[in-house]
């Protein structure tokens, strides 16, 4: 995993969302970011990537337990929180039908490529 992903999608929706469980790899595309390094807004397309994680959860907002990551299908429309925590990254997302969730990822490699 890498640590120093340092980056902020807050007020972005989403602009397309793709996801292969099989491969394990989740791409949410974004039209901006922020740097939190240097406290930035980049008004620039972008692709976010988690990918090759060794396990995945996921729990809705008011639930007490996660469930496999795979269970869930609905795609993601916001990210309002990345929170990184030695090996793993939990994220809090809202989806399109406009439920709340809690994503946990184990050992995740993050990418964000501007477009």
């Amino acid at each position: 995993m890498n640590y120093n992903f340092q980056y902020s999608f807050s007020d972005e929706v989403a602009s397309k969302y793709d996801c292969d469980y099989l491969n394990k790899q989740l791409e949410i595309y974004f039209s901006g970011f922020t740097d939190l390094f240097i406290n930035k807004y980049y008004e620039s397309h972008c692709k976010y990537i988690i990918r090759e994680w060794e396990n995945a959860k996921i729990k809705l907002d008011g639930e007490s337990e996660f469930v496999e990551f795979e269970s869930n299908n609905s795609p993601i429309s916001m990210i309002y929180s990345i929170v990184q925590n030695g090996n793993s990254v939990e994220l809090f997302v809202n989806t399109i039908d406009n439920r709340y969730y809690t994503i946990y990822f184990e050992n995740p490699f993050l990418e964000l490529i501007v477009l």
